[in-house]
């Protein structure tokens, strides 16, 4: 029998020639024979280890250039992410917020001063309390003596007024009676008539008013020619005229622009049947209902959008509100297929992602929850295990037992707070629960940001609710900087842009002036959950 060696049968698929030659001969009694293939089946681990040593060693030996060259590269790469972190560092700087301090002035006599405060000076124990604002002659001059004739004597009546508390079940009492998956709002106060008067009277002033007059002007010059609104103002009409008018990150969201700008206009009581806007406004629905006939599914946005249930969930709510204000049939048909839609995109763990039926956060569920609340208001079917399945994503997101939201988790994050309590109040949360009192407080002491606008828009409903004792406080501070920090010249007139904040970027100078136009429409464009139980006054 012949003792010749047969050729190694290693895995060296790969290898140079030269790579290959220097793989060592292993001993002749582990070469792997014909039938290589069950042997090598059964043979120890260790000698395939071996073979795998082999190969590794090979190349070891066969690059000692090529490993100078790595190593080169690998320090100079590790040198570039640490300069970059730390550049991405001094970009992203703390959030900042807005609050009120007490000073002695030249005279003697006490009042407040406006002061910003970052994010990580609030979290010292030498942060000072921020005072609540009374009305007193302690109040700095902002409002013209009959504002602040009216604001004293709602003041006044909110001191004597009892509140009613309602029961935490799934199915709550509104105001008529029957039993509802949500606590009622009223649109009441977006009538003509009542607009004006409730502005003064619950916090507005003459210059937030004609702020959200000159903002929805703005609106109007940057409309489209299929009647939507896009986040990129490069194109007609603006053209690029607006400064910070594209969006950083993703594709133009026509869908959500379109949503937004018609929140703003049926805000202020503008629809398309009556107001100075109605073409604006009918533009705008005729793009919408035009995307849900398309898809004939109910989908708004095409399939694969990078936020399809954010743009989703704002245009439902638009169409939904624009609906409760008209009871324009043309309407109802995409309705009722846009809520569906957004029922069958819930994740299972009761949450709502950027895509349908993806794992979610408290930020999407927000926009669907309200779309879902609206739309019950208007009599289409709302299945109750979907908004059961919302309320248990809830309570995963909470800590303190409720008082405090985080984003993904049971974190204790400032706007996610204001938003999951938002939602516990439409819920049925009573105003006086210690959670919601806890929660209330947390937002209070923090005061409103001045970057993020986000935040703001849901923080200022929840307190405008609510109407705490600091509500003053913090409505003066968030109402007078929106008024200060509006463009007044040229084409963006009337419009606003936080850019240090990242998630404005994205949105870009439609986005941010969409949402500071709800803030400053929050005292009229729902009428407070709680109520006094006075006169001609019921509880919503």
């Amino acid at each position: 029998m012949s003792a010749k060696t047969p050729p190694v049968q290693v895995a060296n698929r790969g290898l140079s020639t030269k790579d290959r030659s220097v793989i060592p001969r292993p001993p002749l009694g582990q070469i792997a024979q014909p039938n290589a293939k069950i042997a090598l089946k059964k043979a120890p681990l260790q000698r395939r280890h071996r073979r795998i040593d082999a190969w590794l060693w090979a190349r070891l030996r066969a690059m000692p250039n090529e490993s100078i060259s790595f190593c080169s590269s690998f320090f100079v790469h590790l040198l570039l992410m640490l300069l970059l972190a730390l550049l991405t560092r001094s970009l992203v700087a703390p959030p900042r917020h807005l609050v009120l301090l007490p000073f002695e002035g030249d005279s003697g006599e006490s009042s407040f001063a406006i002061q910003e405060v970052s994010g990580d000076a609030m979290d010292g124990d030498e942060y000072p309390e921020s005072p609540a604002l009374s009305l007193d002659g302690s109040m700095p001059e902002l409002h013209s003596q009959s504002e602040i004739a009216t604001l004293r004597s709602l003041e006044a009546d909110l001191a004597s007024s009892q509140f009613v508390s309602v029961p935490e079940p799934s199915l709550v009492r509104t105001s008529n009676g029957n039993s509802s998956l949500f606590l009622d709002a009223s649109m009441e106060g977006r009538d003509s008539n009542n607009r004006r008067r409730l502005a003064l009277s619950n916090g507005g002033s003459v210059e937030s008013e004609q702020a959200v007059d000159d903002a929805l002007e703005w609106f109007a010059r940057h409309q489209l020619s299929d009647g939507s609104w896009s986040t990129d103002l490069t194109s007609e009409p603006c053209k690029g005229r607006c400064e910070h008018g594209t969006i950083e990150l993703g594709r133009p969201k026509k869908v959500a622009a379109t949503g937004l700008a018609l929140l703003c206009y049926l805000g202020a009581g503008h629809t398309h049947k009556k107001g100075q806007y109605k073409e604006n406004v009918l533009g705008g629905l005729i793009f919408l209902t035009k995307c849900v006939k398309e898809s004939n599914s109910g989908r708004m946005v095409e399939a694969g959008a990078a936020y399809e249930m954010y743009e989703h969930g704002i245009a439902t709510l638009a169409l939904c509100e624009a609906y409760q204000m008209t009871a324009d049939s043309m309407l109802r048909g995409p309705l009722e297929l846009s809520v569906e839609y957004i029922q069958r995109s819930q994740h299972q763990n009761g949450s709502w992602g950027y895509r349908p039926n993806d794992v979610g956060d408290l930020s999407i569920v927000g926009w669907q929850i309200m779309a879902l609340k609206s739309a019950t208001k208007i009599g289409l079917r709302v299945r109750p295990e979907v908004i059961r399945r919302a309320d248990k994503f809830l309570d995963s997101q909470q800590s303190s037992n409720g008082a405090y939201y985080g984003y993904r988790g049971p974190e204790k994050e400032a706007c996610t707070t204001a938003i999951g309590l938002l939602l516990r109040l439409y819920r049925g949360w009573p105003r006086t629960d210690p959670r919601m009192v806890l929660g209330a407080k947390y937002i209070e002491d923090l005061g409103p940001s001045l970057d993020g606008i986000y935040y703001n828009y849901y923080a200022t409903q929840l307190l405008y609710h609510l109407k705490f004792d600091r509500w003053n406080e913090w409505n003066t501070l968030s109402r007078d900087y929106l008024v200060r920090e509006q463009a007044k010249d040229g084409h963006e007139k009337g419009s606003w842009y936080f850019g240090r904040n990242m998630f404005n970027r994205v949105g870009g100078r439609l986005y941010n002036t969409a949402m500071a136009t709800l803030t400053l429409e929050v005292y009229y464009r729902h009428l407070p959950i709680y109520t006094e139980l006075t006169g001609d006054s019921f509880v919503l």
